[in-house]
């Protein structure tokens, strides 16, 4: 490996060095013939022809040893911060670099082993960027889609178009039948049709019925279809979070095994905040601690992030995040924080 370093040498050492290999490599015979005939001329030719060479094999040695120091520790700091993932003594992905999420080793592990997993975390707290970076690891594509209680079951496997010519098929069922990793997001907010398809989805017999798409009635599960869930709640309703409804326990069921629970992961937020982080952090914890119905989510340090290094000043700023509080709590954040 080729090295661009510039090395430099006290000179007492170098000389230390020279004399000692002078030493070394003059003849005992002719030192001494030179000594008895005090022939100084020639003791000093001789000084000046090997100094050159064993200079340069000096600094050779030293060079190459910095080398190798040096790649030991980066590839020391490269394995610090990769992580591989192996089933049945199989590579499955490598995890890399300092903003992966601490959960992503566990959800890649739950993908492969049942090809799905659910994931319950609080508002913005980073369950979608976890979902994707498990499909980067995986080196798949990855889609996604977001259920509400008007969404019908054409959302996701979808519909004969309206003359009848051809079928219109979704985002969903074309990761389905041809692979990658599928995020279905809110599912804790999805409507009754929603789930009948996703209890098909998940109940492992690889395939599924689209009897209006009538050239291929059944579509077969790709071997490496990875479908996730995401949501606010486990699924039993919530008070804190509007339109959540209870859902299927035979459907809960299929996860009881491959669940995770993230909160804000505080190495994401860090990298995505930078020298803000730790005034974030103050703003944070003001909210935490005087708000019971609000958060500072990693999607709103995200989005304060962009603003700060926009040159959106802190005032604006906490003017911002405070426009809807009560007027004693607002006075006091914007005069502590």
């Amino acid at each position: 490996m080729s090295s661009n370093i510039t090395v430099t040498i006290a000179e007492d050492f170098v000389k230390q060095q020279i004399n000692e290999l002078v030493q070394k490599n003059t003849n005992p015979a002719l030192l001494e013939k030179i000594v008895r005939n005090t022939i100084t001329d020639q003791l000093k030719a001789y000084y000046a022809e090997v100094t050159p060479y064993l200079t340069q094999k000096i600094f050779e040695k030293v060079e190459e040893d910095l080398t190798v120091q040096r790649d030991y520790i980066i590839e020391s700091f490269l394995e610090g911060k990769r992580t591989q993932i192996f089933l049945e003594s199989k590579l499955k992905a490598t995890v890399e670099g300092a903003s992966s999420h601490k959960e992503l080793k566990k959800l890649i592990t739950f993908l492969q082993l049942f090809k799905q997993a659910l994931i319950v975390g609080p508002t913005g707290s980073g369950k979608s960027t976890l979902a994707s970076q498990a499909a980067t690891a995986l080196n798949l594509p990855f889609g996604s889609y977001s259920c509400n209680m008007e969404a019908s079951k054409a959302d996701l496997v979808g519909f004969m178009s309206a003359g009848g010519e051809r079928y219109v098929e979704s985002n969903f069922l074309y990761f389905y039948e041809n692979g990658g990793v599928f995020l279905v997001d809110e599912y804790d907010a999805m409507s009754p049709s929603i789930s009948v398809v996703l209890n098909a989805v998940f109940d492992r017999s690889g395939q599924i019925a689209i009897p209006n798409r009538t050239s291929k009635p059944i579509a077969k599960k790709h071997p490496e279809f990875y479908c996730i869930l995401a949501g606010n709640t486990w699924g039993t309703g919530s008070v804190e979070y509007q339109g959540r409804d209870m859902q299927d326990a035979a459907f809960l069921d299929r996860f009881k095994m491959c669940r995770i629970f993230i909160d804000y992961d505080a190495n994401i937020e860090r990298n995505i905040a930078g020298e803000h982080y730790q005034w974030l952090m103050k703003v944070r914890k003001f909210i935490t601690d005087n708000l019971e119905s609000e958060k500072f989510s990693t999607r709103s340090i995200y989005d304060a992030t962009v603003l700060l290094m926009n040159k959106v000043g802190k005032d604006k700023l906490k003017d911002m995040i405070s426009l809807h509080w009560d007027e004693n709590i607002r006075s006091r954040f914007l005069q502590q924080i």
